[in-house]
């Protein structure tokens, strides 16, 4: 999975989303190209606001894991990650909330 410079677990994270909602990922990265937000589009596949947060938690989840199982990130920083902050940006596709003395970026220098 390409890094598209909206966080470390944004592409596992709209791929696991787009799996979801039973669209593409590339429907779901046009959508976020054209503006919309992530709880716009499960909105619109009509999920609730609730089903929808509960769904992104569970997606983020299965992200680090995932991310840990292909050496992108060690469970070290899966950890970290998981006790910070879910989404930010308004919830249009960035993860992972304020990297701030994260292990991984630190490690990475980004």
């Amino acid at each position: 999975l390409a890094r598209t410079g909206e966080g470390p677990l944004h592409d596992y994270m709209v791929a696991a989303f787009a799996d979801q909602l039973g669209l593409t990922v590339d429907e779901i990265n046009q959508r976020l190209s054209d503006g919309e937000h992530m709880v716009d589009i499960a909105l619109d596949q009509g999920l609730t606001l609730d089903e929808f947060r509960a769904l992104m938690l569970d997606i983020r989840a299965q992200a680090l894991e995932q991310a840990v199982a292909d050496g992108v990130i060690t469970q070290e920083q899966a950890d970290w990650m998981s006790t910070r902050g879910g989404m930010r940006g308004g919830m249009r596709g960035s993860f992972g909330g304020n990297f701030t003395n994260c292990p991984m970026v630190n490690q990475s220098g980004q």
